[in-house]
């Protein structure tokens, strides 16, 4: 049997493992290389690699057909400990570090993104479907392993999305190559941002079309029923002929929307969820992978938003300035 990896940042690239989905999808997918197996019952101990190439195949496609319509659209959607609380929970009680409260609502909704069960063309588009569970939390988790398991069993025969032990699409650093920054700026790819309000310090990073802010914390679905109808608009009506690569950061909030974005603009746009890993590019150290900035400024100095880069990244590359951005 295979063990679930311990999460490190290094791993972000690195090989995960799925957990097989109910049925058999007949849909040619050569595109990515991917395939699907039927399996008796759902269990965490199913577990099969993730082809190490898939990670480079999606970013060749961000970066592919530059200013114009990508042919192999995704989505990439993380979920971490709480995420995998709400699951499997059916009372409403579970909550996240921002003291957001997953209500019924969102169990719901969060279901439904992580399965696809009312998506009716969800087969049909499920291999552009990514859904990084991270299996770390349960391995150091038992009860949310259990958690888990009774989500697996209760949507048995319904999952059309198979579930990734992986985490964080990569980000990449500024002065090396790899990543989605590098990739959308080489697709030139009008970027719409979808997060917290110090998620405008993230200009010098990716100069967004727009920014969509979301409260921390949220209550309840308001804020899902607001976001993604105005994300879908916005996206047709200003780049019906492009590709927006659609970024998003908003706990379960700005999972939902992701998922419902892509089901509207799965056929234009790309989508992907990144959780915290873009907080330190705007100064905030809010987990333990985060917390020494310094790092950050030593990878990426030239995407650190500029008060943080001036407050702790001068000495670091001297040679490369702080931006400048408005």
């Amino acid at each position: 049997m295979l063990t679930l990896l311990t999460f490190s940042i290094c791993r972000l690239v690195g090989l995960g493992y799925a957990i097989r989905p109910d049925t058999v999808l007949e849909q040619n997918k050569s595109s990515l290389n991917r395939t699907h197996t039927v399996v008796a019952s759902p269990s965490l101990s199913l577990l099969e690699n993730m082809p190490p190439d898939i990670v480079s195949h999606l970013l060749d496609s961000l970066a592919s057909n530059p200013g114009g319509l990508v042919p192999n659209t995704f989505l990439w959607i993380h979920y971490g400990d709480s995420e995998i609380r709400s699951l499997g929970d059916e009372e409403g009680i579970a909550s996240n570090l921002e003291g957001s409260n997953f209500d019924l609502c969102i169990h719901d909704l969060m279901s439904a993104a992580a399965t696809g069960a009312d998506w009716t063309d969800g087969n049909r588009v499920s291999h552009r479907v990514w859904q990084a569970i991270g299996g770390f939390f349960m391995k150091s988790n038992p009860g949310l392993s259990s958690i888990f398991a009774k989500f697996l069993a209760r949507t048995h025969g319904i999952r059309k999305f198979t579930l990734y032990d992986q985490f964080y699409f990569p980000v990449g650093t500024a002065l090396a190559k790899g990543g989605w920054v590098h990739a959308a700026q080489a697709g030139q790819r009008p970027i719409i941002l979808i997060g917290p309000e110090f998620f405008k310090k993230l200009k010098c990073m990716l100069n967004p079309v727009m920014h969509f802010q979301v409260s921390l914390p949220w209550h309840g679905c308001g804020e899902v029923h607001r976001l993604a109808p105005e994300v879908i608009r916005y996206s047709n009506e200003n780049f019906p002929k492009q590709t927006v690569l659609i970024v998003i950061a908003a706990s379960a909030v700005g999972k939902i929307t992701a998922y419902q974005a892509f089901k509207e603009l799965w056929h234009k746009d790309i989508v992907i969820e990144v959780g915290a890993s873009l907080d330190a590019f705007a100064g905030v150290a809010d987990r333990d992978y985060n917390h020494d900035l310094t790092r950050f400024c030593r990878e990426s100095k030239p995407w650190m938003e500029p008060e943080t880069c001036n407050r702790i990244c001068t000495d670091i590359h001297p040679g490369i300035p702080c931006q400048v951005c408005h």
